[in-house]
Parts: structure tokens; sequence; C-alpha cells
């Protein structure tokens, strides 16, 4: 997808670099992280890492305490990243000069025209080389990044893309402050075959409904919750088909709530199930790391299952080369992502191009299936407002080689 980018001038007599705390002598992509949850974040400030390869600039990250995630970058990775935390007022107004219908917007200093930067919003979609060229021909010096989601570039394959993430993903447990315990527990996992199990359970305070209906789902039109799509006892119910294919296999265990991890725990063999201890709320330091641990371990899984629709089963399964991922549905589960599958058997590959384009044609008339998610307002946190979002469904036949390596059943892809 390219871009014709608007101008605006601004800030005075200030430069707009000086008023936003930044050299005017290095290349940089500065990326304003979502204050959404930990593998949302995750997702972007990776996606923004590429990026910035790419640019070959370095990468600055404005990383926000939110009530869903008390915790700095720091004090997940210690000393991994730059942060920006000079002018973040600044940097919310220059945001808002682009929007959903002007993704792009270069900013020049009113007083001094070579001072500029380029805005950037992009959630989704894939970028082209032309649009990486554009930035360099504006001679803009700072890319600004408005991120809320993941994003890809055209010149990067499938396949490129999630490995270069799966070796960011390792070099970041590395630094991780969480690293001690991480260690403790794959020593205890030793060399045991290990499936993960990562049940997301809606939470009112901090959740809202994104998983879109299925397309045979005629008569729904809006997007359901985690629950809706997923009970614990489908969870409960993959898991033991897949240790019964594998009876010496060890299930890992791993909720945002304690009360459905205890379930699970519970009907599983006290042999074969484990989990962490904690059960620490989200807003605490303390339970953001405990999430973390529970991220950095489910990406030990050979096979991990988790809930369709969950950013943090769907993460942590590109932490390591050779893990399967099943997500977790009613009416048939769907196989995660898959290196050696057409589009990486990934939506971002398959369907992205047909999430930018308009959807004209009487074929894609035809096609297409709309429904209403929910997305957070920007000027009231609080708040959530419907957005339709409209595209085609993809097509998924039945997984035999899948059902017969993990003995779960029900699985496409």
């Amino acid at each position: 997808m390219s871009f014709e980018i608007p101008e605006f001038t601004a800030f005075g007599k200030k430069g707009i670099l000086e008023s936003l705390g930044l050299e005017t002598n290095e290349r940089i992509v500065l990326v304003r992280i979502p204050l959404l949850g930990l593998a949302n974040r995750l997702r972007v400030l990776l996606s923004a890492m590429l990026l910035a390869t790419k640019w070959q600039s370095e990468l600055l990250v404005d990383w926000r305490r939110s009530s869903g995630l008390n915790a700095t970058l720091d004090d997940l990775f210690p000393g991994a990243f730059r942060q920006y935390t000079a002018s973040r007022r600044v940097l919310d107004s220059v945001a808002t000069t682009v929007n959903a219908t002007s993704r792009i917007a270069l900013v020049r200093s009113a007083t001094n025209i070579s001072q500029s930067l380029v805005i950037l919003k992009t959630h989704g979609i894939r970028l082209e080389d032309q649009d990486i060229h554009t930035l360099a021909t504006t001679g803009a010096q700072v890319l600004v990044l408005i991120a809320e989601g993941q994003f890809a570039l055209r010149s990067m394959s499938c396949l490129e893309y999630f490995e270069s993430k799966r070796k960011i993903y390792r070099q970041l447990f590395e630094r991780a402050s969480v690293r001690q315990e991480y260690v403790a527990v794959t020593n205890f996992f030793g060399n045991r075959l290990i499936i993960g199990l990562h049940a997301r359970v809606f939470e009112k305070t901090h959740d809202w409904h994104v998983v879109p209906p299925q397309p045979s789902s005629e008569n729904q039109s809006f997007a359901q919750s985690w629950d809706q799509v997923a009970s614990l006892d489908l969870h409960l119910h993959a898991s033991l088909q897949a240790l019964q294919r594998h009876p010496n296999a060890l299930i890992f265990v791993a909720s945002n709530s304690p009360q459905a991890k205890q379930f699970l725990l519970s009907r599983l063999p006290r042999t074969h199930a484990v989990s962490l201890g904690h059960n620490l709320e989200r807003d605490s330091l303390a339970g953001i790391r405990g999430a973390l641990l529970d991220f950095m371990l489910l990406a030990e899984s050979s096979l991990l299952l988790h809930t369709f629709g969950s950013s943090f089963g769907e993460e942590a399964a590109l932490g390591r080369p050779a893990l399967a991922s099943i997500r977790i549905r009613k009416h048939g589960h769907v196989l995660g992502t898959e290196l050696t599958k057409p589009f990486c058997n990934h939506p971002l590959f398959e369907n992205a191009d047909y999430n930018t384009k308009s959807i004209s044609d009487e074929e894609d008339q035809q096609q297409k299936k709309c429904y209403f998610d929910e997305e957070r307002s920007t000027s009231s946190p609080k708040s959530w407002r419907h957005r339709e979002v409209c595209t085609r469904p993809l097509v998924r036949i039945h997984c035999d080689t899948v059902i017969k390596t993990w003995g779960v059943r029900d699985v496409y892809c």
C-alpha cells in the first residue's frame, strides 16, 4: 500500500525536533507503543524493530504504564532499549495529524523547514518498499510510528518476517528481568515434551470484544469475547487429546484468570500438569513480570494450545521455530502460524492487502464478511466504540497431518 504524504507546519519559533527533545544528527524511528496488554505491546515493538533495521535508524520507544500494564520497559527488559520520555505531550499532539483516512503525514517546523519528521500510523498492513523510499526522499531524519498493531514490510516474505521475530524474541528472553526464574523452570522441564496450554478469559475491566464471528454465523454481526468462542472445557478436551497421543508429555498451564487456571489443573492428571504458583493482578509489577514469565515458558512448548483470537498465545507461539500452535475455538480449532504453509498460515500476509483496498467489485461484494468489533476510544481509555470491519473469509480445510501428529481433533489449516 503506498501513500501520498500531506504536509503540515507546526511548532512556531521552536523547531519540531527540539520540541520533541530529539537530536538532529541521527536517523530515528520513534514508536509510540499502544496502551494495550503485554503481548500486543511486544507485537508492535518487534514490528518497529524490524522497520528501524530496514530504515537503518536508531529505535526510540515510548512505552507508558497503564491500568492494565503497570510496568516500564526497563522493568521487563532492563537496558535493552532506548526509551523516550522527553515530551509525550508534544508527541501526542504530533500524532493527531494522522487518522483513519490519512495514515501518513510530513510535518515541518514553521520557522525551519529543514527540520521535519514523518508520522506513520499503521495496523494490519504491509508497507511497500516505495513507502520506505518515500521516507528517505522527504529528507526527514525522524519517523514517528503510531502503530496500533503489527505490520510487515512488503519486501519481507512471511518466513523471513516470522524467523526474524523469533530471533528477536530469543534475544529479548536473554535480557528479561525474569530470566533467572525462566532458566530454573526450563531446567525443571528437562527433556520432556512440553505442551503449553493458555486459556484467555474475558476481563471486563481491561478487555473488549475483538474475536470475529465465524463465516458460517450468518446472524452474528458483532465481535465476540474469548469466553464465547472457546470455553474452558474446550481447552481441557484439546489438551487431554494431545496427552492421549503423547502420554509422557508435561502440560504447562497458564491463564490470565487464577480461577481458570485452577479449573484446568484440577481436571488434568497431577503428574502431567504444572503451572507457576503466582496468582497476581496485572495492575502490579509482580503480576506483569509473572505474565512475562508465562509468555516465555509457553514459547518453550513443542505444542501450544491457546484461545482463538488471543494475542498472548499467538505471539508466544512465535518464540521458537519448532513450535506448533493450535487456536482453540468451538466448531473447529484453527492451526496457528506455520512457516511451511502458504502465507505462513497467518492473516497478516493472507488478508492484509484485502483489508487495505476498497471492496468494490462484484465478486468481493459477494465474498466479504462484515462485522462490528470494539475499539478503545483514544480520548477516553475507559470507553469503547463500535467499528465496522469488512474482510474476505479465509478458506480453511481439515488439517489431517496436524491431527495425526498431535492427536487434537477438528483442526483446520
